[in-house]
């Protein structure tokens, strides 16, 4: 069945085994490379599908320190999808998703 009703996200997170740390720099995917995707210390990007959010066509890079404690990541979607337009903070409508796009290096 599809979703006919917005819906408020709030914090989802994730624990890497102790064999893997963040990339705390989202380093781009290319074989040797150490380029930053936006910045250093931007290690978690944050896009949108479908719908009319600022993060479907610019996504929003995220400071590792405030989403990383350790092993573990913790993103409050609610904080970082903003209220904008017609949305609230951390809306989605129906149709829409979220990416939450993190590197992971083994230790």
């Amino acid at each position: 069945a599809s979703a006919t009703a917005p819906a408020t996200l709030g914090s989802v997170g994730d624990t890497l085994v102790s064999q893997l740390a963040f990339d705390a720099n989202l380093v781009q995917a290319t074989v040797g490379c150490a380029t930053p995707t936006s910045g250093a210390g931007q290690g978690v990007k944050i896009s949108c599908v479908g719908g009319s959010r600022a993060c479907v066509t610019t996504p929003i890079y995220v400071t590792t320190s405030t989403v990383v404690s350790g092993q573990t990541l913790t993103t409050n979607l609610g904080t970082l999808l903003p209220a904008e337009g017609s949305y609230t903070a951390g809306q989605l409508k129906p149709g829409e998703s979220v990416n939450v796009i993190f590197n992971a290096k083994i230790n």
